[in-house]
């Protein structure tokens, strides 16, 4: 874990792998993500869902064609989640990593992060020719 004033940040890595992970079980924000589909035969579909399960409020969709690779930083404002954080393979093999912040000391551990207007990142990658 490091800091840089906005938080304490940690990186989740996740080994290659084609089942559902719990990644995080505390409140935070997801700050970066970065997968890489890897058969390189096949593409992945995957979710990340704020919860220790599918029962939680999706967060993100991913669809990664055979090979590719997606590297996303969230900032200003991060996607927030209350309830842990869950990656839910659909389908494929990914490896990849989640960078976490975790509240800053001005924000109020353990208050329910609430998205006023949620909304759903839908990430679809196209293969690069």
């Amino acid at each position: 874990m490091n800091t840089n004033g906005n938080g304490w940040h940690r990186n989740i890595t996740i080994p290659a792998t084609s089942t559902d992970i719990p990644l995080y079980n505390m409140q935070g924000y997801v700050a970066r993500v970065s997968f890489l589909e890897t058969t390189g035969t096949s593409s992945a579909t995957f979710n990340l869902w704020d919860g220790s399960g599918l029962g939680g409020q999706l967060i993100a969709s991913f669809q990664l064609p055979a090979g590719q690779s997606v590297n996303i930083r969230f900032s200003p404002y991060d996607f927030p989640f209350d309830g842990g954080l869950f990656l839910d393979m659909t389908s494929g093999s990914i490896q990849g990593c989640v960078t976490v912040r975790t509240p800053h000391h001005n924000e109020v551990m353990g208050t329910p992060v609430v998205l006023v207007n949620p909304e759903v990142l839908s990430v679809s990658v196209t293969p690069s020719s």
